[in-house]
């Protein structure tokens, strides 16, 4: 009889135990909704943190190498020319890097400047952006006079080579 009661106390220790480990464990934890928030941007961003409130969207215009952690992009060098004031044959006069601001505007809403990017004095530079079509164009100041718009459509995981050209109008 005394092992009956001994192997029976064990054993209501052991499920109390269980309970209270499993009920504890479980007490405090939240499960969020697998619910996404539609971002201006087209982004969608989904609900983090204790209290199971949506991440913020990528702020308006943000850019330069890492809204999100977009793969996608633009990388290109912008040049301008002619520099030499005549060209003659045989001599070279190749155009020059030039560093200034890029804009970068969706095709759709091709008035509306969606991210910037600065090029370096090499005239280089790279954005990343989310998969879209976009128009970029560099700011024409001092001796160039017009930059001319380039298009381009950027897919999943995909980096675009481009080339902008402005115009110094040396002749």
């Amino acid at each position: 009889m005394n092992q009956k009661v001994i192997f029976g106390i064990v054993l209501l220790i052991a499920i109390g135990g269980s309970v209270l480990f499993f009920t504890d464990r479980n007490k405090n934890q939240i499960v969020c909704t697998m619910e996404a928030k539609l971002c201006s941007d087209g982004s969608s961003v989904g609900r983090v943190g204790p209290h199971c409130e949506f991440a913020p969207c990528p702020e308006k215009g943000a850019g330069g190498g890492g809204i999100l952690p977009y793969t996608s992009g633009i990388r290109g060098v912008v040049l301008r020319g002619p520099m030499c004031p005549v060209v003659r044959v045989g001599e070279e006069c190749p155009d020059a890097p030039y560093g200034t601001k890029v804009l970068i505007s969706r095709m759709s809403t091709s008035s509306e400047i969606f991210a910037t990017v600065q090029s370096g004095n090499d005239g280089k530079f790279l954005i990343n952006l989310p998969p879209g079509d976009y128009v970029a164009n560099a700011t024409n100041e001092g001796i160039s006079k017009i930059c001319s718009p380039v298009s381009v459509s950027i897919g999943s995981d995909e980096i675009k080579n481009i080339n902008i050209s402005c115009d110094t109008g040396i002749r």
